[in-house]
C-alpha cells in the first residue's frame, strides 16, 4: 500500500490501476490480463511509474504469477501472487546515463570526434568504438572493434612514432597519456590525418 501510496484506499483491480501514471496504466492493464490468461504463461513482469499525492514520482517493478484451476471443467485463475520494488533510484540514475550519453553522442559528431577504449590486458571485455569514430574511419558500424585493422593502416612513416608514444604512456612512472599525430590511410584510399589522445 505504501509503495503504490493507497495507505487509505481497498486494494481492487481499479484502485491499484489508477494508483500508476495514466501512460502506464494501459500497459499495466495488458500485463494484468496477461498475467491471469488460463492458456499464457502464468506470470509476467511490469514497470511502471506511481504518481505521489506531492506529484512526485516512483518507479515500480512488479512481478505477477498467477496459480490456475479445474473450475466447472474449465482452467481458471484462482490466484494471483504479486510483488511489487521501488526501483526508482536505479531508473533515475539509468535515465541520467542515457542522457549523458546522448549529449556526449551529440558533441562527438558536432565535433568530429571518435572515442575508443585502449584495452592494455587481456581482461575478456571487447575494445569500444563510438558510433562517431567509426563513422570517421569507414568502419562498419555494427561490427567488433578491430585495434589491429586500424593499426594496419597507419603510415609506415609514423607507425614507430606512435608505438613509442603509446609505450611511454604505459610506463608506471610516465603521465599515462597518448598524444600523438599520424597518418591513416582510410578504406576510401585517402591519406587522413589522426590526432590521437588517449
Amino acid at each position: 500500500r505504501e509503495i503504490l501510496n493507497l495507505e487509505d484506499s481497498e486494494l481492487t483491480r481499479e484502485t491499484i490501476q489508477n494508483a500508476f501514471h495514466p501512460e502506464d496504466r494501459s500497459a499495466l492493464l495488458q500485463a494484468m490480463q496477461q498475467a491471469t490468461n488460463p492458456d499464457g504463461p502464468g506470470s509476467v513482469s511490469f514497470l511502471g511509474r506511481t504518481t505521489g499525492s506531492n506529484g512526485s514520482v516512483r518507479w515500480i517493478r512488479s512481478r505477477a504469477t498467477s496459480e490456475f484451476a479445474e473450475v466447472d471443467g474449465e482452467r481458471r485463475t484462482v490466484r494471483v501472487l504479486v510483488s511489487l520494488i521501488d526501483v526508482t533510484e536505479q531508473e533515475e540514475l539509468a535515465i541520467m546515463l542515457k542522457r549523458q550519453e546522448e549529449r556526449l553522442r551529440l558533441a562527438t559528431d558536432v565535433t568530429g570526434v571518435g572515442i575508443f577504449d585502449r584495452i592494455i590486458l587481456p581482461h575478456g571485455v571487447a575494445p569500444y568504438w563510438s558510433a562517431s569514430m567509426r563513422q570517421i574511419l569507414g568502419f562498419d558500424p555494427n561490427a567488433p572493434a578491430d585495434p589491429d585493422w586500424f593499426l594496419e593502416r597507419v603510415h609506415t612513416d609514423d607507425m614507430a612514432r606512435m608505438i613509442a608514444a603509446i609505450d611511454a604512456a604505459n610506463e608506471p612512472q610516465g603521465e599515462g597519456r597518448v598524444e600523438v599525430v599520424v597518418r591513416w590511410i582510410h578504406p576510401d584510399g585517402a591519406h587522413r590525418r589522426f590526432l590521437i589522445r588517449s
